[in-house]
């Protein structure tokens, strides 16, 4: 796939293909959410009882109230918003919001295998990290490269996407399915 020029921005410099955030907006979101090094894969994080009982509660239900998680966590009111407020700060609790894509307009979910050359593989995946509309890829053994989650507008908008990416220029072969159902997602399951 030979790499075209990126279509135009919207006028206020969203990216046409995403139609979401700027990338200031994306950094400026990133930047308020502070992440602790050791969060980053294959670390532990060492939490006190009373902390990994306030997680735990709040993974089950993420918008319980300071009155109901201090009922089940047995303390009072104050001392989980002084814990959960220093769990933020310390970038060990972030709030995020899951929007399945559909609300914002983004109608089709695609799943691509790209296959590059090694020579191409660290510049292939500088490109794809640096794509903001990429929502997941991953580097993967066997006959494939790397695999890739997206989403466009609809099913007749790939082309114009794909074209629009810089890192087509490294695919050697590709593979794309239409995601026909979404059962699970975040880690929540899809209604």
């Amino acid at each position: 796939m030979a790499s075209l020029s990126r279509p135009p921005l919207l006028e206020d410099g969203s990216d046409l293909a995403a139609g979401l955030l700027t990338s200031a907006q994306r950094e400026g979101l990133i930047e308020a959410c502070p992440q602790a090094p050791e969060l980053k894969l294959g670390f532990e994080i060492d939490l006190d009882d009373e902390d990994a009982t306030i997680l735990k509660s709040l993974k089950e239900d993420g918008r319980k109230s300071y009155d109901e998680l201090a009922r089940q966590v047995g303390t009072s009111v104050a001392t989980v918003k002084r814990r959960l407020d220093r769990l933020r700060r310390e970038g060990k609790l972030q709030i995020r919001a899951a929007i399945a894509p559909c609300h914002l307009g983004l109608q089709t979910e695609i799943v691509m295998w790209l296959r590059v050359r090694d020579s191409d593989i660290e510049p292939a995946t500088q490109a794809l990290v640096g794509d903001d509309t990429i929502k997941y890829a991953v580097r993967i053994a066997g006959d494939w490269t790397f695999v890739l989650k997206f989403d466009v507008v609809d099913r007749h908008f790939v082309d114009a996407f794909l074209r629009s990416r810089e890192w087509t220029q490294y695919v050697d072969s590709s593979s794309m399915s239409v995601v026909v159902a979404t059962t699970k997602r975040n880690n929540t399951r899809s209604s």
